[in-house]
């Protein structure tokens, strides 16, 4: 089991068909036998979902953070995802840290 919460993040989007090295269904297989939170595909070469990518990680950190205040105050809050480009793998993700690295 991950340390904490782990979102996989995948570069080179750009690149297709066999140029590819790991396909979608390979990635997020490998997130969900580890346990991590989700997967997301990324490209630098042309910026698709780079701001994304840390945009997800730095929600994770602020819903972790909410969660924390408000599971003290015995009250809930829900959130929304900032981009559905993020492929969720975990139904009890929520209940660990964020890793950003």
């Amino acid at each position: 089991e991950p340390p904490g919460r782990v979102i996989l993040v995948g570069n080179k989007y750009d690149l297709k068909g066999k140029e590819k090295q790991i396909s979608r269904r390979d990635a997020l297989a490998y997130c969900q036998k580890r346990k991590f939170i989700g997967y997301m595909e990324m490209s630098c070469k042309s910026g698709y979902h780079c701001h994304e990518a840390l945009m997800v990680a730095v929600h994770a950190v602020m819903r972790e953070r909410r969660e924390a205040s408000s599971s003290s105050s015995s009250s809930s809050s829900s959130s929304s995802s900032p981009s559905s480009s993020l492929s969720t793998t975990s139904p009890d993700a929520s209940k660990k840290k964020c890793i950003v690295m």
